[in-house]
């Protein structure tokens, strides 16, 4: 941790050095993510024994203190672009970083306040192109339970920003965007495993039958 701390006091002086700032805190509330990112270099980056960045090898609670404030950049940066409506520029900050869970998490806000602005195309195209943090294991029977979790968790959360976009569309009876909608659903382990369409889907065509609505 010395050595960091004169690192950090290297990069700052009066304004003529590397560094306006003296925390990546400070840069943070600055919203100068590459003197963040600057500062970010003065923590070591180091994997323990176990391949993890925040599990001591021994179970310890030893944490990777570069890897826990690349967090907090990434996550600002996420917050801050979304918020002014740049989510290509949120998702390349979370996708540099090999971060993509940050984005993932941060989109569901995004896509809810662009059906509050009747901005329907722009939602859809972000769901158009989504790209799974969460690979699709290439024999559900055989996965690993924990890599089946990770894959149902991120098809759940994308399922539920369809269902948003489905809602609205249910509402507002706009068929277009219903049909884009049932063609976007993603199945979970479960409807893979049963043979069967997930059954987000399946509900909403019960919506669509309920509503009288024939696409």
């Amino acid at each position: 941790m010395e050595k960091t701390e004169e690192c950090l006091e290297d990069k700052y002086d009066d304004g003529d050095g590397a560094s306006k700032y003296k925390t990546i805190d400070e840069a943070i509330t600055a919203y100068d993510f590459e003197g963040a990112r600057s500062l970010l270099a003065c923590y070591e980056d180091q994997e323990w024994l176990d391949g993890s960045r925040y599990t001591g090898a021994s179970g310890g609670s030893e944490t990777n203190e570069h890897a826990k404030r690349l967090e907090k950049i990434v996550t600002a940066e996420v917050t801050h672009y979304m918020k002014n409506g740049e989510e290509a520029l949120a998702k390349a900050a979370a996708q540099e970083s090999n971060l993509n869970i940050i984005y993932s998490q941060a989109l569901p806000a995004l896509v809810n306040s662009l059906i509050d602005k009747g901005d329907i195309e722009k939602a859809l195209s972000i769901l158009s192109k989504y790209t799974f943090a969460s690979a699709l294991p290439p024999n559900v029977f055989s996965a690993d339970d924990e890599i089946k979790d990770a894959y149902n968790d991120e098809a759940n959360l994308f399922n539920d920003m369809v269902n948003s976009l489905f809602n609205y569309a249910l509402l507002e009876k706009d068929q277009a965007i219903l049909q884009k909608c049932l063609l976007l659903y993603v199945q979970n382990i479960s409807g893979y495993e049963s043979d069967r369409d997930y059954n987000t889907k399946n509900t909403a065509k019960a919506k669509l039958k309920e509503a009288g609505i024939v696409l």
